[in-house]
């Protein structure tokens, strides 16, 4: 559309101006074909802006080159990147996503990331829990409590390590259901349920008595659209159907122990510190690079993870040593 509007805007200012351009602009290409659209795109803002000083001299013939050689570079890294066979989309919110990968990190209260997990964007974070304390161990760190999230499997796995967990129970994430399918995974940021395939529920409504847990379910609604050519279709989504649903029960008094354990001035003291985690996050994203893979697939996205985190670590290593000789 933008390539449209420069294009027009110059077959104007030609008529008007008795302007002769022929032989100067790209011949046309196969407009199905978007790697040389672009490349045509990019093609006829250079002409205009280094061949014709009497059209990029005029403002808004400027703006619309401008406009479009902006679009076209977005275009080209967008269709580099969805080309990487191993990204997928992840979810900030429920309206909020992103197309490539994660750092699931594990970090002494001191700021040394002991181990790092990198997945594609859809992977939920509170799986990796167990794998990141065991590569913790095996680093040599030693804790009795862990900050992060919360489910059964995580609270069963760090009570046999003799740890506490420090995160708040959701309902949604630890309940039993006996319509629950293999693979759904609950991603607490869009507070949404994920399918095997990586798409999101489109929306949720919860039946039952109100503010009385134990009979009360929510049920995720997926889009039928995509569950209709998925290709992961077969014994989830039945031929036919007007929508896809995935539900869970909600027992908000299961985990009582837990629940308990969060009224606690140690577990609030000990909440405030999730904080250092996120902040060490953004520190590996902004400063050490690792907000855009440099490679395409998911080994070179780990390699270069772990090159920038011995960075930070050693930067971080020294700052320890010299405050502890101050």
């Amino acid at each position: 559309m933008r390539l449209q509007l420069l294009l027009e805007a110059i077959s104007a200012s030609r008529r008007s101006d008795g302007l002769n351009t022929k032989g100067l602009f790209p011949e046309k290409v196969d407009e199905e074909d978007i790697d040389q659209l672009l490349g045509y795109a990019l093609a006829v803002a250079e002409t205009v802006e280094y061949e014709m000083p009497e059209l990029i001299s005029r403002e808004h013939i400027r703006a619309r080159v401008n406009r479009v050689r902006v679009l076209t570079e977005d275009a080209h890294f967008e269709l580099r990147v969805s080309r990487d066979k191993n990204a997928r989309t992840g979810h900030k919110s429920a309206d909020s996503s992103f197309f490539g990968y994660k750092h699931h990190l594990a970090m002494t209260e001191e700021g040394v990331i002991t181990a790092v997990i990198v997945t594609s964007g859809e992977a939920a974070d509170g799986i990796q829990l167990t794998s990141l304390v065991e590569k913790s161990h095996i680093a040599g760190a030693e804790f009795d409590y862990i900050v992060g999230d919360s489910s059964r499997e995580n609270l069963v796995s760090v009570a046999s390590q003799g740890c506490k967990l420090v995160a708040p129970l959701n309902p949604r994430v630890f309940s039993v259901s006996t319509n629950r399918a293999e693979g759904f995974t609950y991603n607490k940021d869009a507070n949404r349920y994920v399918c095997p395939a990586g798409h999101m529920a489109v929306r949720k409504s919860r039946t039952g008595k109100k503010n009385v847990g134990a009979s009360q379910q929510e049920t995720h609604f997926f889009d039928i659209v995509l569950c209709k050519c998925c290709p992961l279709r077969e014994g989830c989504y039945k031929d036919g159907a007007k929508s896809k649903t995935y539900s869970v029960s909600l027992k908000s008094r299961e985990h009582s122990d837990q629940l308990e354990y969060e009224q606690t001035d140690e577990f609030k003291a000990y909440r405030r510190k999730r904080y250092a985690i996120e902040s060490k996050n953004s520190q590996l994203k902004n400063t050490y690079g690792l907000a855009r893979n440099k490679t395409s697939d998911l080994k070179g996205m780990t390699l270069q993870s772990v090159m920038a985190i011995i960075a930070v670590n050693l930067k971080r290593i020294i700052s320890l040593q010299k405050e502890k000789t101050d």
